[in-house]
């Protein structure tokens, strides 16, 4: 029990002497100061908030220590002995109310420094006190202790605590108005009116009840006050502390609020321009379709006229009138195909379902055969192509070849429809390739009618043909510029650019990047044979329109083509076991009824008879095909198809399977 007692009573002392030393620190002790910069807003703070406040004091210490003059006059009438005092009295008197007007003057001069405040409080009340204490060395005893000595705890209360000042520098105000109180008692004569002859008489008199009883007072009044200041510093630094991090997070809250707003006034931005695209994209589409929708009536409409003429033309007997306007619907019947096949390029474009497939191919080659196609049209209209490259190396490049194949086509073709018929033998097209550190340039200049600056945006805008006001079919539908402008995004590296001028000419630059594979292993292009004779080839054909399968059958007996027709993959798999020979190609529409497709018609076609036929797709599907493994290496044609083209794709398959 007494080793518990023993540890219990330790355990008490040591959290007394710990609780004892945190009570000092925090009665006595000077709170910490802030780091320079927040001091400085601190002292800053200070001397806004407690301007008026010191203010204030000043005007209360300047009425106390004023209305002590009467206190002087009165005392000096009615006593005698205090007479003799009085005149050096008023002069400290008048002393300090100059000191009091002083220090109020640099208060009201230098209110926003708070050095100037400090320094003038601090000096006010240390001449205060000194002067006080001057006054009880005149003052005959007992007037002085009467009279007089109230007044120096009157001027500590201003310094501990009306005038806000800084605890330090009021521990150091103390502590030296204190030792000059002390020494002041010890050597002036407060209670005698002789001075003492010896050592033992000094002591006697050091001793004395006043004196012990002034000094005892005097630091029992500035301890509570010293403790009332360092309250007073510590409650202005918590304060100031707690207004500072209240303003951070106000900040914090108003730029979240603000950064809201902001995200908040873009999403209502971002939503309003995509629902202005939306309309402008609808609108867009709306114009699209009358537009495409005009210019295939016109050649449709032509197509309709000419096939009535030549029914009648029949009828009377007059074939070789039927010729002509069956030529005649011939070219009306291209200009629909071309003009549909426009239409669907575009969607197919925009859509994005037409995806690149780059390669590396040489690029000279490619220019060739795109200006081949070109070649009938610029001779009808008397424009000369000249070309101009290296002759070696070879040129290579890394694209798509079909899509940049299109591309050049199209701008060789705007260039010769928008000739100037006016420059006669000097209309040319120039196509040159220019090769750069790391890029090849395609350069396609005409000397042709010229796109005035205003209009050079407008070009690649579906339907828009400038100087076509009568809308010539021969110069197209206006899309071969809206195809270009869909077709560069896909290919990676690529980038066009126009110049022009009205009445001079028009320059398309390409460029492109060179092919990663060296020019010597790159594989040409496959090129179809010419005009063959197809007849006895035997064809396997799967397509569930009616007008498009009789109309194809009719193709196939032009051709010489034997085949085999089917309306749906289900009647082509019943046939399939009483075939007596393998047939030498298979052509089939995608999209077949029951939800089947040319993907099942492949399969059951090739395990019928154990082997991969060659295959042609003829669909109006507008998806992409790429990477479908059932395809092979068949091909893929996008209706509507013209005979040329059908009879072409045929004989590129077909003729060398059947040579074997």
């Amino acid at each position: 029990m007494a080793r518990g007692s023993v540890k219990s009573g330790g355990r008490e002392a040591s959290f007394f002497g710990r609780g004892g030393r945190a009570i000092f620190r925090h009665m006595f002790w000077p709170p910490a100061r802030f780091e320079p910069g927040v001091e400085a807003e601190f002292r800053a703070e200070s001397v806004r908030r407690w301007t008026t406040a010191r203010h204030v004091a000043v005007l209360l210490i300047a009425l106390i220590w004023t209305s002590y003059f009467g206190w002087d006059l009165f005392h000096a009438y009615r006593n005698q002995n205090f007479r003799s005092a009085v005149d050096t009295i008023l002069i400290l008197r008048a002393a300090g109310t100059l000191c009091i007007a002083g220090a109020a003057t640099l208060l009201f001069v230098k209110r926003r420094s708070y050095a100037a405040i400090s320094a003038a409080s601090a000096l006010c009340v240390v001449t205060l006190y000194l002067l006080s204490l001057g006054m009880i060395a005149v003052a005959a005893f007992p007037y002085n202790y009467l009279f007089y000595y109230i007044c120096l705890p009157l001027i500590l209360v201003f310094l501990f605590g009306l005038f806000r000042l800084e605890s330090r520098l009021v521990y150091a105000l103390t502590a030296l108005l204190l030792v000059a109180t002390i020494a002041f008692l010890l050597f002036a004569q407060t209670t005698e009116t002789e001075s003492p002859k010896n050592l033992l008489a000094f002591l006697g008199k050091s001793l004395s009840y006043y004196n012990v009883a002034a000094i005892i007072f005097l630091a029992s009044f500035s301890l509570i006050g010293c403790a009332i200041a360092v309250e007073l510093e510590r409650s202005a630094r918590d304060a100031f502390e707690r207004e500072r991090q209240l303003s951070e997070r106000n900040l914090w809250l108003e730029a979240s609020r603000q950064e809201t707003r902001t995200k908040t006034q873009a999403l209502v931005k971002a939503k309003d321009e995509l629902r202005a695209l939306a309309e402008r994209q609808n609108i867009a589409k709306s114009k699209f379709l009358a537009d495409a929708a005009h210019d295939l009536r016109q050649p449709m409409q032509a197509l309709t006229n000419l096939l009535g003429a030549a029914r009648h033309a029949l009828e009377r007997g007059d074939t070789g009138r039927c010729d002509e306007v069956l030529a005649l619907a011939q070219d009306a019947s291209r200009l629909t195909r071309t003009s549909f096949n426009a239409v669907l390029d575009i969607s197919r474009l925009e859509s994005g379902f037409v995806r690149a497939e780059p390669s590396d191919f040489d690029l000279p080659e490619l220019i060739e055969e795109a200006a081949a196609g070109c070649l009938p049209a610029a001779e009808e209209r008397s424009v000369r192509l000249r070309f101009r490259w290296r002759e070696a190396p070879p040129i290579a490049v890394r694209s798509d070849r079909h899509l940049l194949g299109r591309v050049i086509g199209n701008l060789l073709s705007n260039a010769i429809k928008y000739s100037d018929s006016g420059k006669g033998e000097r209309q040319a097209v120039l196509i040159g390739i220019v090769c750069l550190p790391g890029r090849v340039r395609i350069d396609i200049v005409d000397n042709g009618i010229g796109i005035a600056e205003a209009d050079w945006a407008r070009v690649f805008s579906p339907f828009v043909q400038l100087g076509n006001a009568e809308r010539d079919r021969e110069k197209g539908v206006g899309l071969g510029l809206s195809i270009v402008s869909a077709i560069i995004p896909l290919l990676d590296e690529h980038r066009i650019d126009m110049r022009s001028s009205a009445g001079k000419g028009t320059r398309f630059s390409l460029e492109l990047p060179y092919a990663q594979a060296a020019p010597e292993v790159l594989a040409g292009p496959v090129r179809p044979p010419g005009a063959v004779d197809l007849s006895g080839l035997y064809v396997l054909y799967v397509e569930d329109d009616a007008l498009v399968r009789n109309s194809a059958l009719v193709l196939f007996e032009g051709l010489g083509l034997r085949y085999e027709a089917f309306a749906s993959c289900a009647e082509m798999e019943v046939a399939l076991p009483d075939f007596e020979r393998e047939p030498d190609l298979l052509i089939t529409d995608y999209r077949l009824p029951d939800g089947r497709t040319a993907e099942d018609v492949v399969r059951a076609a090739n395990a019928a008879f154990e082997t991969e036929l060659p295959l042609i797709v003829v669909t109006g599907e507008m998806q992409s095909f790429d990477g479908g493994l059932w395809l092979g290496t068949g091909r893929v044609l996008r209706k509507p198809v013209s005979p040329e083209t059908l009879a072409a794709e045929i004989s590129a398959l077909c003729l060398p399977a059947a040579a074997d």
